[in-house]
């Protein structure tokens, strides 16, 4: 047998005495040496085997590789356009920020050319509408209205039948690309019974957008018929829509005295915005704020003290010492506004004690900042009564940057502001 073979023990003379090997021990080595050789060899055959080999792989294992590793052929356009309208949830690959959205880019990565690539492009922004992200949501309006032309011919379709948010959406294009021809589809979803009522500021302030005699008949009537809901709704659509009749609409709602009285203000006051309306209103406005009583002047005046600045300070004068005190703050906040008039504000914000004024001008210099009064602001920071409305008005002096409640931080700020005022007059000397 080999030396590593079992074998019976022989005689073996060790200074002349002798001796016996263990039984069916090997030729040479311990047993824990016999072990180490054991698991050298059997790495040896393990790594023989696993190891590739120098031979050349089979011909149709190269083919196959060959195969998998060739790019696939460009999809056409219509494809794509079918792919994305599946749902969202079906898609494949990672979206780290939402997983049932594409980027929007990757959806409008092309331009549709054919109906159905229109028609799918539009079922996919619908999605859209309703993403987390407000930048998603403007962006696939955008990309609605940049379908233009092909739009408007479906948007009669797409009101009939659309969501909420998609609603919205198709109300505002109607409105922003002019399209008259969903007038008959925005009066038939208003008045639809079995659908919800949802987006009517939308669709109401489309309709009196329009410059068409169907659309603004409708419009008016409805002031008229609707219930009070509805109407402060249709008011808040009109405002920048209205048109002359409609003005002197929202001046006879004003001078009733009703529940639509304040509205109907409010909407006047954005019709007022230029001077010209101003101008165009002033020979009825200026009666009316010497002969109206109660709810009926409070809202007008409310109504002249948001118009163009400039213009309707004039219009203030007459009600700025006003017995009623509502009456009056709403009067002066409208002066506090004015660039030429503002004067008359700030001698009553540092004399006038009631703090309905008080709060009705800060609410004012929050919209127009005046220097002369930011000592004024800082000392109410420690008054609890107007403490939040002084400091949204000393941010808006400081274009937003807040320096929290304390009044010395405020000082501070107030020093270094006056600071390069002083150095440049000096200079002038």
């Amino acid at each position: 047998m080999g030396t590593m073979g079992l074998q019976k023990t022989q005689p073996v003379s060790t200074s002349g005495q002798s001796k016996k090997r263990p039984k069916y021990a090997p030729g040479t080595g311990t047993p824990k040496q016999r072990a180490i050789l054991l698991g050298a060899a059997a790495a040896c055959m393990l790594a023989a085997f696993l190891l590739p080999g120098g031979k050349e792989e089979p011909a149709d294992q190269k083919g196959f590789e060959e195969a998998v590793e060739q790019k696939a052929p460009p999809v056409p356009q219509a494809a794509v356009a079918q792919q994305f309208a599946i749902p969202h949830n079906a898609m494949r690959g990672s979206h780290a920020r939402d997983p049932n959205f594409l980027p929007l880019t990757e959806v409008t990565m092309f331009t549709p050319t054919s109906a159905a690539e229109i028609d799918s492009r539009l079922i996919v922004l619908a999605k859209y509408y309703s993403h987390p992200n407000p930048k998603e949501r403007d962006a696939a309006y955008k990309a609605t209205i940049a379908l233009g032309a092909e739009l408007v011919s479906r948007l009669p379709g797409l009101i009939e039948n659309a969501t909420s948010t998609a609603l919205i959406n198709y109300a505002n294009a109607a409105r922003e690309l002019k399209a008259v021809n969903a007038i008959p589809a925005l009066i038939a979803r208003i008045e639809a019974k079995n659908k919800a009522a949802v987006a009517r500021f939308e669709m109401f302030s489309a309709l009196a957008s329009f410059d068409d005699p169907k659309a603004q008949a409708y419009v008016t009537a409805a002031v008229g018929k609707s219930d009070f809901l509805t109407r402060d709704e249709i008011w808040s659509a009109l405002g920048d829509n209205m048109n002359e009749q409609m003005a002197n609409l929202a001046l006879k709602a004003i001078a009733a005295g009703g529940p639509d009285c304040f509205a109907a203000g409010k909407a006047l006051a954005r019709y007022g915005k230029t001077s010209d309306r101003v101008s165009q209103l002033t020979p009825q406005l200026q009666p009316l704020l010497a002969t109206l009583k109660g709810d009926a002047r409070l809202a007008l005046v409310k109504s002249v003290a948001s118009m163009d600045p400039q213009s309707a300070s004039n219009l203030l004068n007459i009600v700025t010492f006003d017995q009623d005190i509502a009456v009056r703050a709403a009067a002066l906040a409208g002066m506090a506004r004015s660039p030429t008039q503002q004067g008359i504000a700030v001698a009553a914000f540092k004399n006038e004690q009631d703090p309905t004024i008080k709060l009705a001008l800060l609410q004012a210099f929050a919209e127009a900042p005046c220097e002369a009064i930011l000592p004024d602001l800082i000392a109410l920071l420690n008054d609890p009564t107007f403490r939040n409305p002084a400091r949204t008005a000393l941010m808006a002096a400081n274009k937003g940057k807040d320096f929290g409640g304390n009044d010395f931080d405020w000082m501070d700020w107030l020093k270094e502001r006056k600071a390069p005022k002083l150095t440049a007059q000096a200079e002038k000397r």
